[in-house]
């Protein structure tokens, strides 16, 4: 339709015949490539290609140009326990994350599907699985790139500034950070 509004009369096609298994695993590999997906569904529809193909998830890959990682690592979250699962799908923990879980221990997946969802985060980070910092650390990045010219006096009159003021780079930025914060109250 978007092309014939565009005043297109003709649109290239290739059509090809398709029975049984064949249509019904290329049927889900269109619906797999959607966006709107969850990462269940997607694993679930990973399952039935890899299920459907005769030489599995290495015919999934071949034939679809998945690695074969990504597929077992699809499949893998569904053998999470079932708390775990919809912890997924509510989007407490990222598809990831339930990635890594996967790759731990039964003991440590259940501990974890046991957890509450105020926790959870604190327990991901501990265990090494979720990257992030510890309640009440910020982190502030400041990128400056050396091949754009007002990068490059930006970042020159900064690290002057902070040399005359006895400060390294990062120190200086912080305390222009804290004395502005100090100004607002």
């Amino acid at each position: 339709m978007a092309l014939h509004n565009k005043g297109e009369k003709e649109i290239p096609a290739v059509i090809t015949k398709l029975k049984g298994a064949e249509a019904e695993a290329a049927s889900l590999f269109e619906n797999l490539i959607r966006k709107d997906l969850s990462p269940l569904e997607k694993a679930r529809m990973v399952k039935k290609l890899v299920e459907s193909t005769k030489s599995g998830i290495t015919g999934v890959s071949r034939l679809y140009g998945l690695p074969k990682s990504t597929i077992s690592e699809w499949l893998s979250i569904l053998t999470l326990p079932n708390q775990i699962q919809e912890k997924i799908e509510n989007g407490e923990i990222t598809l990831y994350e339930g990635i890594k879980i996967a790759r731990q221990s039964t003991e440590v997946q259940i501990k974890l599907a046991d957890i509450e969802p105020a926790a959870l985060k604190e327990e991901l980070i501990r265990l090494g699985i979720k990257r992030g910092a510890p309640k009440g650390l910020l982190t502030v990045r400041l990128v400056f790139n050396p091949s754009k010219e007002k990068d490059r006096i930006l970042w020159n009159s900064l690290e002057e500034k902070a040399k005359e003021n006895g400060y390294e780079v990062n120190d200086f930025v912080k305390e222009i950070i804290l004395n502005y914060l100090k100004k607002g109250k």
